[in-house]
């Protein structure tokens, strides 16, 4: 798996951020609790549609 892996990686945070993020900030959770939803459901432990661990981790540390 090489760079594509990683752009649909990005591409599809990027999509369930911008339908997610309104929804949570429409129910006045804020947006880090949609990021934080994201990454679980999303995630190895949820529906592990993002399951490259150690890239998540760098690609995560560029965000903080």
């Amino acid at each position: 798996m090489g760079e594509s892996s990683h752009q649909s990686d990005i591409l599809l945070l990027l999509v369930a951020l911008l339908i997610f993020v309104p929804l949570a900030e429409k129910l006045r959770l804020g947006s880090v609790a949609a990021y934080l939803g994201i990454g679980i459901a999303l995630g190895p432990s949820g529906l592990g549609w993002i399951s490259d661990d150690h890239d998540m981790r760098s690609l995560a540390e560029l965000g903080v």
